[in-house]
């Protein structure tokens, strides 16, 4: 029989699959195979089988009948198995004249396999889940016949073929009819999913590895395959993971890694790096200890640019730490190789690409939940991760939080004194020992003084080091290049001697604690002159063991507080993953005490007001509420229901304490979506009540702190009140009787928040649906009369305490929200006290206070009345809308039903202008210039203490005036007109910052009720932008910021001014300003249209320093670059401040242009070409006149 393997082969591969062709039945075909075959394996060698089968296969796809293909596929599998079952036998019995004959047989069969394989693998079943049942049907079916030829492949590699085979080519040659097609298999991610299959192609190829030569075709192919199909990382990692384990080869893996890591990879190129470093941390998993001995290596792929290459060898240095620490044993033989890789990890946090600085960060994170704890890189670690909390990529800020978190969970330092890390409390503890140290040892202290003074001695040597660095001889006149060349011998022995000592010092490290104890005791009686008896020694050794335990303890404590510090500045972050990552270390921080958490959950409070995102975990409140439920609302485990509502009280009372306006605002917010939740509850309600009405005097606390807990429960309850108006109707008696009682007058704070506690009993419409304002009224109707007295004789108490001003703010706003008549209530009210003040003419001190309560009882008043006629007018057009929805109603049903009750009714010509108008009339004719009006009296009496401020020159006066006069002028349009010179005055000139800080605010307010008469004097409102007070520089701020985002004034060339406080030395001024340009850069085109203005005035004022130019003007510049029709603006812009380069008039203007355009993003060719031009001959026109 004439057939030669190579032309066969060859012949095949290079066909037309399409020109075969069948001349006979090819069912008629397969039975004479069969009924050949089946009796006896070796007839594949007669020509009229082979040639039939040779037919068959190379015509496999044009087989009429799936039946024929797979009974094709089975003879020839089942065939081959047996015929290499028959040569195993002859080999081993030595047949030496049957070795051709049946490496003829091999060679037959194994062409007839390739091209059954080669057919299959062109198979497509890419997609199989969207296939019809049928198609499944076969992949499924094909699985079997490649698990069918795979094990025949396997039974011919067990084969000693170079008993067969005489030449290596001829060999790798019939070796390639198995693999090749393997290879092409294996290209199909479907095939690669059917386990049982997968395995059975690696057995096969590592046989032929193993065995039979095919190593560097197998390293080709792989390498080969990583570069084409992203999918075989992982199945090639575990061909070779079988490969070294199951049959003790490795050879291929490190040639495999050597050869990709000196691979050069294209920085275009991103599949390929990506695939390749998927397959090295895949390979690290599954043999960490083959790609240990190639690490040498793979570290040249950090210098390479790839940045998922650069993750994937620290990947690689984690999961092989990781597989070293699982025995212990073997992490003592490799500890040297262990720390070089954790110095790698450590300098890759220092990446240039952030995903690499994160995935250094999440090795080292995983290493930290290891057995071996790594104890001296403890504190490095943590140092280095602090540093990353700067870091500019939030992920990586997330990361180096959840690494600080696993080393805080994880730290050693719970051995003696529990896991707590208050500073204070280690300090102590430090203290403590060193006290009994040098009782025991008088030399200690001593020689703590000896290491302190060379410790300065040694900082002084290294100052005049630096001194005489630029010295060329030392003092006695030698060239220190001679000395050096003369000192090198000894420099070299200091060298080897320092590497002994380092050396002993290593090997100290790894003795056992005894031995340890033991060294100490000798050094203990080495160094003290004096006899010791051995218990003395050892306490000595144990004491200095317990200083150095508290030392590393502070160390890390140190560290955690600057964590602390850094973490807290991305609360306000704007990504929401910082917020969220550094909410959850504040709650990790406060379970161990540690110092400054106190800090970050108080500034916590204020992101209640963050809006709420899409996603269920970017909800920032959600989140909030979760965390404060940890931190204050969960009691300690195994407490009784009292118990637990006595703690939770507690704490709600303690969040309070020493907080601002601001921080209680937060409060209230936060309470209430906490009782919203369902977080607190009435056992709960009822201990605060109990706390705020407690009278007895309670031993465990003082009296300051009990005065302070009753505080807080009554302004807890009165938050609670505006989630639930019961809250407070239930505990009515309790502030009558406490906070408007004797307490009350004793503790003037308990009195306000009772006072804001009695507002709260009305429900607001927000939280009752529907509410009629009249109606919610009924809810303490009965005792209306009791609470006006009460409330009453807060106002007309006389008490020199300033605290009172704030009760009075309360005190009327209570009367407007409970009385059914409040304007006759105040009335009566500024009559008595006016009577009060103007009866007192003996005590002068005392007639000035309550003339200054009695103004500011009339500003306020003001205010309130105000607000209840637009109050009024608000439930006018309610009841309007509401009675048309009825007549519309009834008119469709058909029945008109009468309502003779309804005041509407009664006047059902009012329409709701007229209602508006009459409103207004009321405002701006009747409250300050009728004579009926209690207000009218006082609107002259204002005016002149404002304006004789030299002759009523008691600071609390004219606060309370000035206070006064602006809310009389948000009265009424003609007494805003008539007094708007004087208030500005006051603002201008007035010495008591607090005086311009209120001016501003009012001013601020009628730019807003009165925009007509203010829109001209807007300036003077900017001037105060440049206050020499901090607190009116900020008030300006927040007013003109509101202002200009509310729409309420033109933005105009005082934007200048606004961008100054940019570079304001106060870092709150600063960030509030940065917040305004932020927001405003969201309107439309708002940073654009005022850029020209602004430019302007920023260049031209002569007080600003260039540096500070640069820096607002980059700043600002930066939103119009952002803008998303930027092009078109930038061009527009470019153009304007070009013709403003070409025609600058002074060195200093011409740069500040130039800067501009510099910081311009432009991308139009011809004009960018036009503006470098134009720098080139502006900057030689400077130069000459120059």
């Amino acid at each position: 029989m004439d057939f030669n393997l190579s032309e066969s082969f060859t012949a095949f591969q290079d066909a037309d699959k399409d020109s075969f062709t069948l001349d006979d039945d090819p069912k008629v075909l397969l039975n004479n195979i069969t009924d050949a075959l089946a009796v006896s394996p070796e007839s594949i060698g007669r020509d009229d089988v082979f040639d039939s089968l040779q037919m068959l296969v190379n015509c496999y796809p044009k087989l009429n009948s799936k039946k024929i293909q797979r009974e094709l596929a089975y003879i020839v599998f089942s065939s081959m198995n047996n015929i290499a079952q028959n040569t195993i036998n002859i080999i081993e019995n030595g047949e030496r004249d049957s070795f051709l004959l049946y490496k003829k047989y091999l060679e037959l069969y194994g062409y007839a396999t390739y091209c059954l394989l080669d057919y299959f693998s062109k198979e497509d079943f890419s997609g199989l889940g969207k296939k019809d049942k049928k198609t499944i049907e076969n992949f499924n079916y094909q699985n079997k016949e490649l698990s069918d030829s795979m094990e025949a492949i396997i039974m011919v590699l067990k084969i000693n073929l170079s008993k067969l085979f005489v030449t290596t080519p001829e060999r790798d040659l019939f070796i390639s009819l198995f693999t090749r097609p393997i290879y092409q298999l294996m290209e199909f991610k479907e095939r690669m999913k059917n386990n049982t299959v997968k395995l059975l192609m690696f057995r096969c190829i590592s046989m032929a590895v193993k065995f039979h030569g095919h190593a560097n075709v197998a390293q080709g192919s792989i390498i080969s395959n990583l570069t084409f199909f992203e999918h075989l990382f992982g199945p090639l990692a575990e061909l070779l993971q079988m490969l070294t384990d199951q049959y003790d080869y490795s050879q291929l893996t490190e040639e495999i890694l050597r050869e990709l890591s000196n691979k050069e990879y294209s920085e275009k190129d991103v599949n390929v790096p990506k695939t390749i470093a998927a397959f090295l941390t895949r390979l690290s998993e599954l043999i960490p200890r083959v790609v240990m001995k190639q690490m040498t290596l793979i570290a040249q792929l950090l210098d390479n640019n790839s940045s998922t290459l650069r993750s994937a060898v620290i990947e690689a240095c984690g999961n092989i730490i990781t597989n070293i620490c699982k025995d212990k044993e073997m992490y003592e033989i490799h500890k040297e190789q262990v720390d070089k890789f954790i110095d790698l990890l450590e300098g890759r946090l220092l990446d240039q690409y952030h995903y690499v600085r994160s995935k250094a960060l999440q090795t080292m994170t995983k290493l930290c939940t290891l057995d071996v704890k790594f104890s001296t890189r403890r504190q490095e670690f943590l140092d280095l991760t602090v540093r990353s909390l700067q870091d500019k990529s939030s992920f990586v800020r997330k990361c180096a939080l959840e690494l600080i978190t696993e080393l805080v969970n994880n730290h050693s330092f719970s051995l003696l004194h529990g896991s707590q890390l208050d500073s204070e409390v280690w300090k102590a503890r430090l203290e403590a020992t060193e006290h009994q140290l040098e009782e025991l040892d008088p030399t200690y202290k001593a020689m703590k003084e000896a290491e302190k003074e060379m410790l300065k001695e040694a900082q002084n040597f290294d100052e005049m080091d630096v001194d005489e660095e630029g010295n060329d001889e030392d003092e006695d006149g030698t060239p220190k290049g001679a000395q050096q060349d003369g000192d090198e011998e000894e420099e070299e022995k200091n060298k080897e001697e320092e590497e002994e000592q380092q050396q002993q010092k290593e090997d100290d490290d790894d003795d056992d604690d005894d031995d340890a104890n033991n060294a100490a005791n000798l050094s203990v009686i080495n160094d003290d002159p004096i006899h010791k008896d051995q218990a003395t020694i050892n306490n000595i050794a144990k004491l200095k063991l317990t200083i150095q335990y508290y030392i590393d303890a502070l160390k890390f404590i140190a560290s955690l507080e600057k964590a602390l510090e850094l973490t807290s500045q991305l609360l306000y972050s704007k990504n929401k993953t910082d917020v969220i990552a550094a909410m959850e270390f504040f709650v990790l921080a406060n379970a161990y005490d540690i110092r400054g958490n106190e800090i970050g959950i108080k500034r916590m409070l204020h992101l209640v007001w963050m809006k709420n995102g899409n996603d269920e975990n970017d909800n920032i409140p959600k989140k909030l509420v979760e965390c404060y439920h940890h931190l204050f609302l969960i009691s300690p485990p195994n407490t009784s229901a009292i118990q637990h509502a006595s703690y939770v009280a507690k704490n709600l009372c303690k969040l309070t304490y020493n907080a601002s306006v601001a921080d209680l605002a937060s409060l209230e917010k936060l309470i209430y979506l906490m009782y919203k939740d369902k977080l607190i509850d009435d056992m709960i309600i009822k201990v605060l009540w109990q706390i705020y009405s407690f009278q007895q005097r309670i031993e465990e606390i003082t009296e300051r702190q009990q005065r302070k807990q009753r505080r807080g429960a009554i302004i807890i309850l009165g938050m609670l009140g505006l989630a639930d108006h019961t809250i407070a109707l239930k505990g009515l008696d309790l502030l009558l009787s406490i906070g408007l009682g004797e307490n009350g007058k004793e503790d003037l704070i308990l009195q306000r928040y009772s006072c804001i506690a009695i507002q709260r009993i009305i429900p607001s419409a927000k939280n009752v649906e529907m509410v009629d304002d009249t109606n919610s009224n009924q809810f303490i109707m009965s005792r209306e009369k009791e609470v006006i007295e009460k409330v009453t004789n807060i106002l007309l108490y006389y008490t020199e305490d300033h605290e009172w001003y704030s009760i009075a703010e309360q005190a009327v706003s209570a009367i407007y929200g409970i009385s059914q008549a409040p304007d006759e209530v105040c009335t009566e009210i500024i009559k008595r006290k006016t009577v009060e003040v103007l009866g007192d003419s003996e005590n002068n001190n005392g007639a000035i206070i309550g003339l200054s309560q009695l103004l500011f009882i009339v500003g306020h008043v003001a205010i309130k009345t105000i607000v209840y006629l637009e109050k009024l007018e608000t439930q006018f057009k309610k009841k309007k809308l509401q009675i048309e929805q009825s007549k519309t109603q009834n008119d469709e049903d058909g029945a008109q039903k009468e309502n003779p009750d309804n005041e509407l009714e009664m006047i059902g010509g009012t329409s709701e202008d007229d209602f508006a108008d009459a409103v207004i009339s009321i405002k701006e004719h009747h409250l300050l210039y009728d004579s009926n009006s209690i207000l009218s009296r006082f609107k002259d009496i204002v005016k002149v203490i404002c304006q004789s401020n030299y002759q009523y020159d008691n600071i609390i006066l004219q606060r309370s005036a000035t206070l006064c006069l602006s809310k009389l002028m948000l009265i009424s349009s003609k007494y805003c007109e008539e007094n708007l010179p004087l208030l500005i005055t006051i603002m201008e000139r007035s010495p008591d910052p607090i005086i311009r800080s209120n001016a501003v605010l009012a001013l601020g307010d009628m730019a807003v009720v009165f925009n007509n008469l203010v829109d001209d004097n807007t300036d003077f409102l900017y001037r105060r932008l440049n206050d020499d007070n901090i607190m009116v520089q900020r008030t300006c701020l927040m007013t003109v910021t509101f202002l200009i985002l509310a729409g309420q004034v033109k933005v105009k060339g005082q934007l200048s001014q606004m961008a100054k406080c940019l570079e304001n030395k106060d870092q709150g001024i600063s960030d509030m300003c940065k917040m305004f340009f932020t927001e405003l850069a969201t309107k439309d085109n708002a940073i654009y249209n005022s850029f020209i203005d602004l430019f302007s005035g920023l260049s031209n004022d002569e007080d600003l320093e260039q540096d500070s130019f640069e820096k607002i003007v980059k700043f600002v510049i930066g939103f119009i670059n952002r803008e998303k029709s930027n092009d078109k603006h930038i061009k527009q812009l470019s153009t304007k401040l070009l013709q403003r380069l070409k025609k600058a008039e002074s060195e200093k203007q011409w740069k500040s242009v130039k800067f501009v355009l510099n910081c311009l993003e432009i991308k139009n060719e011809e004009l960018d070409k036009e503006i470098k031009d134009a720098i080139n001959e502006g900057y030689n026109m400077v130069s000459v006149e120059n």
